[in-house]
């Protein structure tokens, strides 16, 4: 192949124990249009003695190239012209195939990052989801454990929770399967809404979820309720939620 220099072109002369790769691309960055390796001897490229063979190293940044070969005869001269045209070959080879792998590992290692990307937003999604039911499961736990006591300590005095007892502990007696009936049942709802309004009216707060320490605080607010929150409190819960997961998701 013809290599085109221009008109006065600027070479880089062999010169042992200078011209390496570093010093050879030193001079490419300065204009060197064409570069020399330092002096192989030809009866060493045929014995393949290591320090010879390296000097035949070149990588693309430096290219075009020469490399100067020297000997005592013609037959040898020859023979190490055709190892370091082998050499070239089988350099193209390797760079082509560690491209080849390069880029089929890059297009794995995104095909994997995509993967764990989508299936890490599914996860905090999923997890997200499982923190908000905690929460909303601690809150009408409260609710209904604080109804509950209050309702045991006013059975004597309340009418709807103390007629309830004296039904099922009748039955008890009579040894007669507890079944609440659906006009019990609907006291017992109204009962319950009613304590619970007034409870969650005066205000709730939610230290502990799932044995996670939290600071919510359920109030009423135009009508309705609120869940109310400051954004440390609410983002040191989601963390404390999700971190085990996402530990046993990336590390597992």
């Amino acid at each position: 192949d013809t290599i085109e220099l221009g008109k006065y072109p600027v070479l880089l002369a062999p010169m042992e124990d200078v011209t390496d790769p570093a010093f050879r691309l030193m001079c490419k960055q300065f204009g060197a249009d064409l570069v020399y390796t330092e002096f192989v001897s030809s009866d060493a490229l045929i014995r393949q003695v290591n320090k010879s063979m390296q000097k035949l190293a070149i990588c693309d940044e430096e290219r075009p190239v020469a490399i100067q070969i020297y000997g005592r005869d013609v037959d040898s001269m020859t023979e190490a012209a055709r190892i370091v045209e082998e050499a070239k070959e089988k350099a193209s080879d390797i760079v082509s195939k560690a491209k080849a792998e390069a880029e089929a590992i890059v297009a794995a290692a995104e095909k994997k990052a995509a993967e764990l990307e989508e299936h890490s937003r599914s996860e905090i999604k999923l997890y997200g989801a499982q923190a908000v039911n905690a929460l909303k499961s601690e809150a009408a736990n409260i609710v209904t454990d604080s109804v509950t006591k209050a309702a045991v300590k006013e059975a004597l005095a309340g009418d709807t929770i103390k007629a309830l007892l004296v039904k099922i502990a009748e039955r008890w007696s009579a040894n007669e399967q507890q079944v609440i009936s659906t006009s019990e049942a609907d006291d017992l709802k109204a009962y319950f809404a009613k304590n619970a309004k007034a409870l969650i009216d005066k205000g709730v707060t939610i230290e502990q979820v799932n044995g996670k320490k939290a600071q919510f605080s359920i109030a009423p607010a135009d009508g309705s309720y609120k869940v109310n929150f400051g954004e440390a409190e609410f983002e040191a819960f989601f963390k404390a939620f999700l971190r085990p997961q996402m530990v046993e998701l990336l590390f597992s």
